[in-house]
């Protein structure tokens, strides 16, 4: 039975992001480890071991690569969560919804929350 390449983004390239890593390479899969330092000694460890060829690169390497592979799938419709989460603006959140659920958003948020005390991340500011 033939099993699908898979893709897959390791978080760390220590004791467990490395073995992980390691084990989805020797399994075939494509693999990139995601770290704070790419030029750390666990990269360079993994880099030793799997050579040259290893990729690896931060979490935001990785969360633009995989936001490119997810693109063709894509319809053309604005998706906020936790992937975005450094690219948050008010254009972004408006854009996630219809001008109807908008509006009733905001009326929520004007009677439950009118000074803003959650506004991190996508917020959707009171009138």
């Amino acid at each position: 039975m033939a099993t699908e390449k898979l893709t897959v983004a390791v978080l760390g390239a220590g004791n467990v992001g490395g073995t992980l890593g390691r084990k989805w390479i020797a399994a075939r899969h494509q693999v990139m480890f995601t770290v704070s330092d790419p030029n750390g000694k666990h990269a360079q460890n993994v880099r030793g071991d799997l050579g040259n060829s290893v990729v690896i690169g931060s979490v935001a390497d990785a969360l633009a690569r995989m936001r490119q592979a997810l693109r063709p799938e894509m319809m053309g419709e604005t998706l906020i969560n936790f992937l975005d989460a450094g690219n948050v603006g008010p254009y972004l959140t408006r854009a996630a919804y219809t001008p109807r659920n908008y509006q009733r958003l905001r009326e929520l948020k004007n009677r439950y929350d009118p000074t803003d005390v959650f506004r991190f991340n996508h917020t959707i500011p009171p009138s």
